[in-house]
């Protein structure tokens, strides 16, 4: 026999159920999240993809179990490099690991304000920010956009359930922290910086 209580906790672990049937939109966070914000899933989705297709050639450096124990510890993280060096690679892989944990990926494509808007509160999920400073020469950030970053990662930091990566170019973190302070001195993210030492001659052969 069930009862209320039991249905509803059955309904909120489908969500093909839920779209089938507008009415129950109106008490699932979770669907009304994704009509209100169907591009960022949509994105998030196909990252999804893309990621399990480069799974196959990922070669695990010990800069990849460096990286996830900063995530386990504080929740957090920027990679950083030169272009070409495996930043966004890596990225990907740590959201891999974590999607098999049962996390769902968020991928950050505009700027955070996509990140916070999705955040469910209680749900597993990690947030993918790639070259979050841009790719030119010049750091790229919106208006306030540094401080809505660090005050997202504060509370990240403080959420169990919760992952947050980031990616930059090595010299555009510097030239960001140079013109926005705030950066350097408030930012609660730890950095991992990924360079040629740490690829043994085995690892550039695979």
């Amino acid at each position: 026999i069930w009862g209320k209580e039991d249905i509803n906790q059955a309904l909120g672990k489908d969500e093909a159920i839920q779209r089938r049937h507008p009415k129950l939109w109106l008490t699932s966070e979770a669907i009304l999240l994704r009509l209100l914000h169907s591009s960022v899933y949509n994105i998030s989705e196909v990252e999804k993809e893309n990621i399990a297709l480069k799974a196959r050639l990922f070669v695990q450096g010990k800069s990849f179990e460096e990286a996830r124990k900063i995530l386990e510890a504080s929740h957090c993280l920027i990679i950083a490099g030169n272009p070409g060096i495996g930043k966004s690679t890596l990225a990907e892989m740590l959201c891999l690991y974590y999607i098999d944990r049962e996390f769902e990926i968020i991928k950050i494509s505009g700027d955070v304000r996509e990140g916070i808007e999705v955040d469910s509160h209680t749900g597993k999920q990690i947030f993918y920010y790639d070259d979050f400073l841009g790719q030119g020469y010049i750091p790229e950030l919106s208006k306030n956009e540094d401080q809505i970053i660090i005050d997202f990662a504060g509370k990240i930091r403080l959420s169990h359930s919760k992952r947050f990566i980031l990616t930059t170019r090595e010299y555009m973190l510097e030239e960001a922290k140079m013109r926005r302070r705030r950066l350097d001195e408030e930012m609660p993210i730890e950095k991992i910086t990924i360079d040629l030492e740490k690829y043994s001659k085995f690892d550039r052969a695979h």
